[in-house]
């Protein structure tokens, strides 16, 4: 199930269509600023260096700052509250839970966001596998105006947020607890893990999984029926798995794929395949991603060989038939010299002087004795009622006598 939203208002499309508009203007100011940067014409001229240059040095990354901030302020506008998404998707929820301070994007996605790049959060990654299986909701925090995106929030005051809390975990078909350091992050750990079947528990470590996990290995590890891994490495989720009558942790690394490498579906792909097991080992439908954009990309490219292998196609008839019409003009030229010639001579050339003798008598230029397509321009003389006829003949593009459409001769005959 895709991410729900809410219609958005003609002033709240107006800031989305602002937005893409900055961004679009910051990459076409990010690439005049390296083209001014790196010419060595313009170097030359004095141009490096100049207000301009440092003008598009400034403008770019404002512009790429203030299109994301607009395109993400309209994306929030846009997300529905848990309340809405609970009301409308009846499927047992997944329930998100952090430290209020893991809100927002982490180090490296605010960088891509400065660099013009519309990267997810961690939240909104979770958010694009766990909203296939189930609503994924979270607990809001309080006071804040627009919600981060991701998981639908739920605001609740802070004399009961710990009872709704529990009422989610009891209702919850998974539950996702995100590593911190917070007392209400390790409150929500001891309430899930006495409330919760602990198979049915995910912790997730974001960008800083590594640093984290020895704190939280020091402190959960008392909690759990069995040790905890020494480290995790790379991986960015920890679960307890329970077989032959004991408790064993396991980890999961997600990867890249190969070849869906850009975009969302990449990302929904890499999350969908690495949790995939956890969701069919706790008896969850496990979902199948979107077409790959890989897939998308491979099709988009064939069609733009398909068009342009067709314009290709309609360029060459319609340089083709350009041809043709240049070549009945020049039969015409041609005619009109062998008029010229026989009221010169009283006779039209022989078929053994050929054309060339037009040319030897200045009546034509040797090119114009060739076809359009490099060949002689045939001809024949013939008498008919006793009067001198002859016949022009271009055999068109194929080169061949005969053929039809583009491929027909073209005669001229007098």
């Amino acid at each position: 199930m895709r991410e729900a939203r809410r219609l958005l208002s003609s002033g709240d499309r107006v800031l989305h269509w602002s937005g893409w508009v900055l961004l679009a203007l910051g990459w076409a100011l990010m690439v005049a600023h390296r083209v001014l940067w790196s010419s060595p014409v313009l170097a030359s001229l004095g141009v490096t260096g100049s207000p301009v240059h440092a003008a598009t040095g400034v403008l770019y990354p404002t512009f790429f700052v203030a299109g994301i901030a607009l395109i993400t302020r309209v994306r929030r506008l846009r997300a529905v509250s848990a309340e809405e998404l609970l009301a409308t998707d009846r499927r047992a929820p997944v329930l998100y839970l952090r430290s209020f301070r893991d809100d927002g994007p982490d180090p490296v996605t605010k960088a891509l966001h400065a660099s013009g790049w519309l990267q997810p959060s961690p939240e909104e990654r979770l958010a694009i596998a766990m909203s296939r299986i189930g609503p994924f909701v979270a607990i809001g925090r309080p006071g804040e105006r627009l919600p981060e995106l991701g998981a639908a929030r739920l605001y609740v005051g802070d004399d009961e947020w710990q009872e709704k809390v529990d009422s989610l975990l009891r209702r919850s078909q998974l539950v996702v607890l995100r590593a911190g350091t917070t007392p209400g992050f390790w409150w929500e750990v001891n309430q899930v893990l006495e409330t919760v079947d602990l198979r049915r528990i995910l912790f997730f470590f974001g960008p800083r999984g590594g640093q984290l996990f020895a704190e939280f290995r020091d402190r959960a590890g008392k909690l759990f029926p069995c040790a905890l891994p020494e480290r995790i490495g790379k991986a960015q989720f920890l679960y307890l798995e329970h077989a032959d009558g004991r408790w064993t942790s396991r980890t999961i690394t997600l990867r890249v794929p190969k070849l869906n490498f850009m975009g969302n579906s990449a990302l929904e792909e890499m999350f969908l395949k690495g949790l995939g097991p956890t969701f069919a080992r706790l008896g969850l439908p496990v979902p199948r991603h979107s077409f790959p954009l890989t897939y998308k990309f491979a099709i988009a490219c064939a069609v733009l060989v398909g068009l342009q292998t067709a314009a290709v196609w309609r360029l060459d008839v319609a340089f083709q038939d350009a041809r043709r019409q240049l070549a009945m003009s020049q039969l015409h030229s041609i005619s009109s010299a062998l008029e010229q010639y026989y009221l010169n001579a009283g006779a039209y050339p022989t078929e053994a002087q050929g054309l060339r003798v037009l040319a030897d008598s200045g009546l034509l230029p040797d090119s114009d004795l060739l076809d359009p397509w490099g060949r002689p321009v045939g001809y024949s003389l013939s008498q008919a009622n006793g009067a001198a006829r002859f016949e022009l003949v271009s055999l068109g593009a194929d080169g061949v006598e005969g053929g039809d459409g583009s491929r027909a001769d073209i005669k001229l005959s007098r």
